[in-house]
């Protein structure tokens, strides 16, 4: 804006077409600005919390599907051991509080190296138990079609199960029993 279209503002403003602006009392700017600002850095604050899930999830730590949030108390002193180079799921479990610290008592198996691997075993566990697949779906809080794509690779030794199960539905001999 130069100085000619200020002029012509004036003039215009002078004549009453145009209204004038509204300018708040000092104090309600500064609520204004530091809502604004509030606004800012929790939106900020939520991004870096996003982008560490995600980091999370993309090293094998499924620290999400475990705590409620993880920016609270056990989840943040697991992260800081992670950090400090911790691995061993035991010594990790025994930082949970509440719900988590029931499951986490089970971590303490040498199997189980990595924060995940406890949630893994028990939906691993439970498909090669027979357990159907949409009980196990809902325990573990998938889809059926997510759960078959990711453990069908872990479902081993029940195919004479499904065999039998089959031979039997229609009414078949059973082809291990002696004939």
């Amino acid at each position: 804006m130069d100085a000619r279209d200020r002029a012509r503002l004036a003039e215009l403003f002078e004549c009453g077409l145009l209204r004038g602006s509204y300018i708040p009392a000092p104090e309600l700017t500064e609520v204004r600005d530091l809502t604004r600002y509030r606004m800012t850095t929790v939106q900020a604050r939520t991004c870096q919390i996003q982008r560490l899930g995600k980091a999370l999830e993309s090293t094998g730590v499924k620290l999400g599907s475990v705590a409620s949030s993880i920016t609270g108390v056990p989840a943040t002193a697991m992260i800081e051991a992670l950090i400090d180079g911790e691995r061993r799921g035991g010594v990790l479990a025994d930082l949970a509080r509440g719900r988590m610290r029931e499951a986490g008592k089970l971590a303490a198996t040498p199997l189980l190296r990595r924060p995940y691997d406890l949630r893994h075993s028990g939906v691993t566990w439970r498909l090669n138990s027979g357990v159907p697949p949409t009980e196990v779906a809902a325990w573990a809080g998938h889809s059926v079609e997510v759960l078959m794509r990711v453990y069908v690779k872990c479902m081993t030794g029940l195919e004479d199960v499904w065999i039998t199960r089959m031979n039997q539905a229609l009414h078949l001999e059973d082809p291990s029993s002696p004939q």
